[in-house]
């Protein structure tokens, strides 16, 4: 590639993903971001995005690039969001005018996403004994009291249903003053309000005497000697040490994420009889089905709950199924 052309590519690019990843949390262009390099990566060698030639993308190119993540093993729910990053990089050159009408790369769009088997569900959800086994090891362990009621009250707010970045996002004037209720903003900077369950407010409660009514984010970072910054902002990888470190302490023998509490909290809703439309509103769904992709509940307690169900059809006396056949004879 000349020098004209590789700096016209970096141009385009920038432009692009600048104009691509702009509305994302900075979680989300992170996660992006790695999307785009291992893309790069397995289509030209290179990791270097910005040098990437993404505008000559067509739907053969995108399903060569399918075909080569399902042959690296990659699970099918990471080579479909790897496709809609694509989808997402064609759509805003169509969009910005940088791709004229009828350019091949609008014809990624139509990359189909690949199936993924219906018995595989990624992620997990914790058992009950699990979750206070997490909490356990927190209240237990060495440190400062400071970052121990922090974390507690970190892991019993995402067991709401809160993302990693919705957690890190709050605002401590987002929390009712009662600790009733939370304030949250989701994907698309929707508002939902969340009720705080009674069993989590002595954690949100310790973590506030710790630190302080200052307005400012609910969730601080912390020095390396274990002293809470007021004036920052937790991030995203703290959370997930946290998570980690605590699943760990607790002996679970799975790898926990953030994400898992999510599930955790959907399938516990519903297994303890909330409706799917109520956990679909405090999860910040905006469709049921969603909301259902996260029950992580086995087979046995569809039985449990089925078998035991009546609609009518005990009678008073079992129908006599041959007395028709000895009327005729």
């Amino acid at each position: 590639m000349d020098h004209a052309l590789d700096y016209a590519h970096r141009a385009a690019n920038q432009a692009v993903i600048a104009d691509y990843l702009a509305p994302l949390a900075e979680t989300t262009r992170c996660h992006v971001l790695k999307i785009l390099r291992r893309t790069a990566m397995m289509a030209a060698g290179h990791d270097d995005i910005m040098r990437f030639p993404w505008i000559e993308l067509d739907y053969h190119k995108v399903m060569a690039i399918r075909w080569a993540c399902e042959k690296k093993g990659l699970s099918p729910q990471t080579i479909n969001t790897t496709l809609s990053v694509l989808r997402s990089i064609a759509r805003t050159f169509v969009r910005s005018g940088r791709a004229k009408p009828g350019h091949p790369i609008a014809n990624v769009l139509m990359v189909p996403n690949t199936k993924a088997d219906p018995s595989h569900r990624p992620g997990m959800a914790l058992t009950e004994t699990e979750i206070a086994l997490m909490f356990v090891w927190i209240r237990d362990r060495q440190g400062s009291d400071s970052i121990r009621y922090r974390d507690a009250a970190l892991l019993a707010v995402l067991l709401h249903g809160l993302r990693r970045q919705e957690a890190v996002d709050l605002l401590f004037d987002s929390v009712k003053e009662d600790l009733s209720r939370v304030w949250v903003v989701g994907k698309g900077k929707k508002r939902r309000e969340v009720p705080i369950r009674t069993e989590a407010i002595p954690h949100l409660k310790a973590w506030i005497e710790a630190r302080g009514n200052a307005p400012g984010w609910f969730f601080n970072g912390h020095t390396k000697t274990g002293t809470i910054r007021r004036d920052q902002q937790m991030n995203g990888n703290t959370v997930w040490r946290i998570v980690k470190t605590a699943a760990e302490g607790a002996n679970i023998q799975r790898a926990l994420k953030p994400h898992d509490l999510r599930r955790t909290f959907i399938t516990l809703s519903l297994k303890k009889g909330m409706d799917v439309f109520q956990v679909q509103r405090a999860a910040g769904h905006s469709r049921p089905e969603t909301t259902e992709r996260y029950d992580r509940r086995p087979d046995e307690d569809l039985a449990r709950a089925m078998i035991p169900l009546t609609f009518g059809m005990e009678l008073p006396d079992p129908i006599d199924l041959h007395a028709e056949t000895r009327n005729e004879e």
